[in-house]
This record gives structure tokens, sequence and C-alpha cells, in this order.
């Protein structure tokens, strides 16, 4: 195609995809893309990158539209214990509260002062349980980079590589792994959400005796930039469940695309995204996702 051509294309395409909801534009951009060279399909991408990250769920942070909260309301009203790693303020625990009044949330949170935050948002609600640790894959004081009161960029590794932020102060927390809190001896967790700003792959170690015994249903955990500053894969995670025998799947707005062979040329381009593991596939019927 040439030069000209292409940008007449892309003025067409960003008009079209101006009036098109989410699930339409996903739709249509994965319709084109198989359509066009390997070198069109580049210099589109570069031209309608946001268009084309939104369109395949990349480096979108809105929980209302990205899936996250799709899947709590569809699993969370089947569930009796959850733990939200990562808790921040709790609009997630918030989230599933609404989704099931019932269920017990455990809820970690790393950072002291947004730990208060928290702790004075549930303070009347005896099935919310918070628990001032962060979690990781050893016990021991860990540096916590805060970047303030209710910072999103807070956690256990310096945000500088990715995204070239200082913290306003690093201080010493306190980490322990799941497998180790008493609190889950004997019970099973049927839906782990993890958002931990770098360290959920030390989350996810540190859960390895329960993953398993199978005794952790269903695991969201989020992935990106920060696993630059952590220095991790998400093919590490892949094998990880791979290894103990779960079923691992990005998490798009309204479904789950199960993945059954790794492709980094793909995968690993540290861009916003949720990706989802689950046990069974006994569990994913029992938790309603057979069909996604």
């Amino acid at each position: 195609m040439s030069k000209p051509f292409l940008r007449y294309v892309k003025f067409i395409l960003k008009f079209i995809l101006s009036k098109l909801s989410h699930d339409d534009k996903f739709s249509l951009v994965r319709f084109l893309l198989p359509e066009i060279s390997a070198a069109d399909r580049l210099w589109l991408a570069r031209s309608l990158l946001p268009e084309l990250d939104y369109a395949e769920n990349w480096n979108n942070t809105d929980p209302n539209t990205n899936g996250e909260y799709w899947l709590l309301q569809k699993v969370a009203p089947r569930c009796s214990i959850v733990c939200d790693v990562g808790a921040h303020v709790g609009n997630w625990t918030n989230a599933c509260l609404m989704a099931n009044p019932n269920v017990h949330i455990y809820a970690f949170e790393a950072s002291p002062p947004t730990q208060e935050q928290f702790s004075r948002r549930f303070a009347s609600a005896p099935n919310v349980h918070l628990l001032r640790v962060g979690l990781g894959d050893e016990s021991a004081m860990l540096k916590f980079y805060d970047h303030g009161t209710g910072s999103g960029l807070s956690g256990f590794f310096s945000r500088e590589l990715s995204v070239g932020k200082e913290p306003q102060q690093v201080i010493q927390v306190a980490c322990a792994p799941l497998d180790d809190l008493p609190e889950f001896a004997n019970k099973t967790i049927d839906f782990l959400k993890i958002d931990t700003e770098g360290s959920e792959m030390r989350v996810l170690r540190g859960s390895k005796t329960l993953l398993a015994q199978k005794r952790i249903r269903l695991i969201q955990f989020e992935y990106g930039g920060t696993w630059i500053d952590a220095k991790e894969f998400l093919a590490d995670a892949f094998h990880f469940f791979k290894q103990l025998g779960y079923s691992f799947g990005r998490l798009f707005p309204k479904d789950i695309q199960w993945i059954s062979n790794f492709d980094h040329r793909k995968l690993e381009n540290y861009k916003y995204s949720n990706y989802v593991a689950c046990a069974s596939y006994e569990d994913m019927v029992a938790l309603g996702l057979e069909n996604d």
C-alpha cells in the first residue's frame, strides 16, 4: 500500500472507531489485522496505537470496561472466601461486597497510610478483614517505595526504571508468604486477586503450597510495566501455573481467552493487562466460567 492510501485508511479507521462501542472496535480490528501485510500493520499500529491497544484490551486500566468487574460480578456470588492482595483504598473490595454482601474478604495492603484509609472505609463491615502485611515469597522486612497516601504507584519495587518516578519515601514493611498465614491453614480461597505493582510473581511463589493443593480456585493478577521494575516475565507466570495444572488465560471485557501455548511475540509486551488462572474444569463450571 502507498503512504497516501494508508493515510486515507487511517482517517477512515479513526472515524469508524470513534463511532463504535468497545466490543465492536475489538471485533473490527481483529478482523482487519490478518488482512494486511506485516509492514502495513506496523505502520498502522504506530498511527493507531491507542485505538489498537484499546480494541485489544491493552493498557485499559478502567475495571468497569477491562473485564475486572465483569469477572468479579460473575464469580463473587459463588464465593465464600476472597483475597484482595494490594487492596489499596478498597475499590475492588467494595465492588466485591456489592456483588456478594456475605462473602468474607481478606484484604492485604502494605502501605501504612493507605491501610488507614481502607480501615476507615470498611470499619462497619464485619466480613472484611484487613491484614496489615505485604504478601511475597519470604517472611522479611522489605523496602517499600511509598509514593504518597493512596498512590497506585507504591510497592516493593522502585518505579524509576519503567516510568521515571521517584518515591516520596522508602520505608521497611513486613512481608510474608500466603502459605504461612494461619488464617488460611484449613481453608480454600475461592478467588485470589493480586495487584501489587510488580510483586505479583512473588505473591504467587509464596502461595505455591496452597496452589499445588488446589486450595486457591481462581486467581486474577495484573501484568504490565511494573514487571520491568521487578525483572519478571509473563512467560514465568504461564509456566508456573502450567506446572501446577492450572488453566491460564487473558482477561477481556466480557470473556477470558484461555491460552494453551505461550507466544512471547504476542504476550510479553509489558502492556497493562490482567490474567487469570483456574484450578480445574470443575472449578470453572462452579464459578460460571466454563463458556469463557
